[in-house]
Parts: C-alpha cells; structure tokens; sequence
C-alpha cells in the first residue's frame, strides 16, 4: 500500500510549541507534493471564560483574527516550504470541532499538530484538543511532542 499525502492540514495556536510540527509537515510536504492547510482557531469568548463576554465580539473576532491571519501568513512565507502550496484559514469556535469540520471540509489526508504534552488531570481541565481529535476523526493524524523548553 502506497501512502501520499496530497492535503495536509496544521492547526497552530501561535505558540513555539504549537509550531513543533511545522518541521516534520515542511518535510512531507516536500516529499509528497502536498498542499498545506494552516489553520488558527480563535476560540469563542465563552469558551475562554464561560459566561458573556466584556467587550462585543465582533470587536474581538476582528482583532484576534487579524492578528492570526498576520501570524499565519508569517509562517506560510518561512523557507522551507519548497514548491508546496501553503494556504491559510481562520476559524472561531471551539478549537477541537472546528479542526474536525476543516478536516472533513478539505477532505485532508492527514491533520499534523503538535500536542502539549498534558496528561491526567491537565488534560481534563483544559480539554486536551489533540485527544479530541484523534479520537473523533478517521483522518490519520500525526502528533509531535515539542522538546522540553528549559532542559
């Protein structure tokens, strides 16, 4: 059985660690020829905090996806990307849902992300987006553990 990517999708957070796939993805990507998907979440407000948000959120939905379609498109202009095309895409919701509806929308041959490496307790507080995913989806998914920062 022949495996070749052809879609790829990368959900980004905006943080280094949420950018420890990107590498690998560069690399595939090259090898196969895909075409990347990255993607930025904005979460809802109530999804955040829970309850009403203290400023509108259409004032939030445009400052915060301004600023993640900046960040995105830093990250598609980096080297690295070779002949592959990068899109980018911004969605509001809530994080884990939305990367599945993207998934399924592009038809993506694999979702690859970073995980932050939470478990027990830590992961059930903050939902574990990455177990989210895996669990819910028949798309492969490749998780990549970042390095430890600080030793």
């Amino acid at each position: 059985m022949t495996i070749k990517y052809q879609k790829i999708l990368v959900p980004l957070d905006g943080s280094e660690l949420g950018e420890a796939a990107l590498a690998h993805v560069m690399y595939l990507a090259l090898l196969c020829g895909a075409d990347v998907t990255l993607l930025y979440v904005v979460p809802t407000i109530e999804d955040v905090i829970g309850g009403s948000p203290p400023i509108p959120i259409d004032v939030q939905w445009d400052f915060l996806s301004d600023k993640a379609r900046q960040y995105l498109a830093g990250v598609a202009q980096r080297p690295g990307w070779g002949a592959s095309k990068v899109h980018v895409a911004v969605e509001t919701g809530n994080v884990a849902e939305i990367i599945l509806t993207v998934a399924a929308r592009g038809q993506m041959d694999l979702i690859a992300m970073s995980t932050h490496g939470r478990s027990g307790v830590t992961r059930w507080l903050l939902g574990g987006v990455a177990y989210k995913v895996v669990h819910a989806t028949s798309t492969p998914v490749l998780l990549i553990r970042p390095p430890s920062i600080g030793g």
